[in-house]
């Protein structure tokens, strides 16, 4: 039995052997170490229960089917249990306002061409980060959404005429931290991706549905043939103000 945990700065791994009266809690102060922290894993029960050591190519598919079978796949134009739809009518401006959950509470999704006081916050933390970016940032709709995981949100629009938009939560630094002023943003490459698909109904963009667990999303997909973005996603998001936020 085994679980990963993270937050920004740390990877963590917990897991037992209740039959051979084992366990073992692993802490790194960095990110991105699920792998590295599985190696001493394996290691240390390899030699607590004086098993022959795993050959490093073997580790190396093993790990590799255990994340498969934990983290799916989160890209949704990879993912059957979703049509990914297009209107051309529709620019990135289309997205932009507040919506709200019933858990998760409202979310503010600014364009490029926000003008309220909040956008204008929320585009000025995005400004030094982005302009590291080389890849054109238009089709981009940004918030502030602060989380365990994240300050803010930033979804991508797969191409010009699409509902479908890849989803990162990033926590951002535009000031830098400590001494290093250089602006970066920390995000998990596991936990911190997703996708959200917009929904348009008598010509109206209506709502999203945001989903960062895809293996749970095509299990309800699976239970439900012919579900909308509504039944599958991990979250849906109700329109409840226009574009001019």
């Amino acid at each position: 039995m085994w679980h990963f945990g993270a937050v920004p700065g740390f990877s963590t791994l917990v897991a037992f052997l209740p039959a051979d009266k084992f366990g073992a809690v692993l802490l790194a102060n960095t990110d991105e170490k699920q792998d590295e922290n599985l190696g001493i894993l394996f290691r240390l029960v390899d030699e607590a229960l004086e098993l022959p050591a795993v050959e490093a190519n073997e580790l190396k598919g093993v790990l590799t089917g255990l994340k498969l079978q934990v983290l799916g796949t989160p890209a949704i134009v990879e993912d059957p249990s979703f049509a990914v739809t297009s209107d051309p009518e529709f620019d990135i401006d289309s997205f932009a306002g507040t919506y709200e959950d019933p858990v998760y509470g409202q979310i503010t999704l600014c364009s490029r061409a926000s003008l309220s006081a909040y956008c204008q916050h929320t585009l000025a933390d995005f400004a030094p980060i982005e302009r590291t970016y080389p890849a054109d940032t238009k089709w981009n709709l940004y918030a502030t959404w602060p989380r365990v995981w994240s300050s803010h949100l930033r979804l991508t629009r797969s191409s010009p005429a699409s509902l479908s938009f890849s989803a990162r939560l990033p926590r951002l630094f535009p000031e830098g931290y400590g001494r290093d002023r250089t602006p970066f943003e920390y995000w998990d490459s596991n936990m911190s991706v997703g996708y959200a698909e917009f929904v348009v109904e008598n010509g109206e963009v209506v709502g999203f549905a945001l989903v960062m667990d895809g293996v749970a999303a095509s299990a309800r997909a699976a239970r439900k043939p012919g579900a909308g973005a509504r039944e599958v996603g991990d979250a849906w998001f109700r329109r409840v103000s226009g574009p001019n936020n």
